[in-house]
């Protein structure tokens, strides 16, 4: 037990040491570029691995006092620039130097190679000058988004949507900032409301296969808005009462040729339409073909007696016939898709798309020897008939694979 304390102990020491090694690259490569806050901040956390990283703390003598001098120097310009955004300033230089003291703050007692003082550093806190800068900053972004979101259009609502967004960042739960931010986007998102999908003019369609590529797609196209900041998608019943409300034909809205009153589907700018061109399928049926191998093969010679324990064997000519039954299904959905621009009707995006799945089992029964079987062929002889996956059953993962294509370039578009 003693000997396996000693390996975890050895191999915590040489992590550390690797850890602190690490960190000092990263401090010496930022100390040679002049970011002198990222050289201090490294250099603490590689002291942090290891106390005695002698390298490490004169990294963090030199680099300390520079970025000290330097973030001072920012906050002091940044008060006398007269910028719009000069608190952001002051607050990232002194959020930047609190960073660096806690991190000093955290280490262990720091000596010199040979020396048994520890080594001091001047720590320089502002709290009140953060906590004005923070506030500040949290205010003028404010009013930014509210300046931007009385702009009216769609752009100016998404810049206002991060401005909220950045002033809840510098003060959390600032005044109505979440409100406004999820006002403003809603109102600068893009909207997208599709439409049925239709079966061509004269294709049947007994299995609805329209209808199982309009929910698949809306699905996924749900699914994929969500993770989008400025995508939504009208509700699927407020389209479906809208059309039978207007009385809208699904057929007239196919050929895009879209009149300017024919739009209002609740805010919606991206209509998108799709119909199904072409579906064949094939019940599942039986074929069979019928094989006939032959072998030689040694087997014993009968009656004959062991020889040195060995058997004598014979050649012999076997011979057998195969009958190979294939049970197979298929199915294949052809689908033009398209999604117009309801305020210019300019095509956004288009594609027609084919996919096809099957199913199918084989067997086989045999008549003769089996010893004549090829090795390709004992699998199939002990395999016995069953039922397989008809068109029917094979349509909806179908659907819902296509569908969920078409949405997700859809939404890959945004």
């Amino acid at each position: 037990m003693k000997k396996y304390s000693i390996v975890l102990a050895l191999t915590a020491l040489l992590l550390a040491s690797c850890a602190s090694q690490s960190a000092y690259r990263y401090a010496a490569d930022s100390l040679e570029r002049g970011d002198y806050v990222s050289a201090a901040l490294n250099a603490a956390r590689s002291l942090s691995h290891d106390a005695k990283n002698y390298k490490a703390l004169d990294l963090l003598q030199k680099s300390f006092p520079l970025a000290q001098e330097s973030m001072e120097a920012e906050s002091s310009n940044a008060l006398a620039s007269g910028q719009a955004r000069l608190w952001e300033r002051v607050a990232a230089a002194w959020e930047a130097m609190h960073a660096m003291n806690d991190a000093i703050q955290r280490l262990p007692a720091l000596y010199r190679k040979g020396s048994k003082s520890p080594v001091s550093f001047k720590l320089v806190y502002n709290q009140s000058l953060l906590a004005q800068a923070r506030a500040e900053a949290a205010e003028n972004r404010y009013q930014e988004g509210l300046v931007l979101a009385r702009a009216g259009d769609r752009r100016s609502y998404r810049e206002a949507y991060e401005n909220f967004l950045v002033s809840m960042d510098y003060q959390a739960g600032y005044k109505d900032a979440a409100k406004r931010a999820e006002e403003v986007r809603a109102l600068g998102s893009d909207r997208i409301a599709v439409i049925p999908f239709v079966t061509a003019p004269g294709l049947s369609d007994p299995l609805n296969s329209s209808g199982l590529l309009y929910d698949a797609f809306l699905s996924q196209l749900v699914t994929g808005a969500a993770r989008k900041t400025f995508l939504q998608v009208v509700e699927r019943g407020r389209i479906e009462a809208l059309l039978s409300e207007r009385e809208f034909s699904i057929s007239e809205l196919m050929d895009g040729r879209l009149k300017p009153t024919a739009f209002g589907f609740y805010g919606a700018n991206i209509i998108v339409f799709g119909q199904l061109l072409s579906i064949s399928y094939a019940y599942p049926t039986v074929t069979s073909v019928a094989e006939f191998f032959e072998a030689i093969v040694d087997e014993p010679i009968p009656g004959a007696l062991p020889v040195n324990g060995v058997v004598p064997t014979q050649k012999a000519l076997k011979r057998v016939l195969v009958n190979r039954f294939t049970k197979s299904s298929s199915l294949t959905v052809t689908i033009a898709y398209r999604a117009v621009n309801a305020e210019n009707s300019v095509i956004v995006d288009a594609d027609t798309r084919s996919l096809s799945a099957a199913d199918e089992h084989v067997w086989a029964l045999y008549l003769g020897d089996k010893e004549a079987l090829p090795p390709a062929y004992l699998s199939l002889v002990q395999a016995k008939e069953r039922d397989i996956r008809g068109p029917q059953e094979l349509l909806p993962a179908l659907c819902s694979t296509l569908g969920a294509q078409l949405a997700s370039r859809l939404v890959a578009s945004f």
